[in-house]
């Protein structure tokens, strides 16, 4: 019989970069191609650019009152609590009922 010889891998970001270097020198170098096109981009102008919001803040404020705005926020984030309170309990559930199954005991 032939002797087979198992290689375990071990972890870590260094014993990564070893074995994929050809997917890291690539992918750094698209990102920083990336970066460089979108600052030429940007900067091609040759000055600094400013935006007026002005505009668009007045037209906000007017079609906006700042109890509409509050009202808004707050039923989203009251809906999100909804949602999490709900995931939580869903998942508690589950867990219970499958640990029942699996030990034989309900705990909760």
């Amino acid at each position: 019989m032939e002797n087979l010889v198992v290689q375990t891998q071990e972890k870590g970001i260094g014993n990564f970069l070893k074995r994929n270097v050809k997917k890291v020198v690539a992918s750094l170098s698209l990102g920083a191609t990336g970066a460089m096109g979108v600052c030429s981009t940007v900067f091609a102008s040759g000055g600094s650019t400013t935006v007026d919001f002005s505009s668009v803040t007045s037209a906000l404020t007017g079609a906006f009152s700042v109890g509409q705005i509050t009202a808004v926020i707050a039923s989203v984030l009251g809906a999100g609590v909804a949602f999490v309170v709900i995931w939580w309990g869903s998942r508690k559930l589950v867990n219970g009922i499958i640990g029942a199954f699996k030990t034989g005991k309900l705990r909760f």
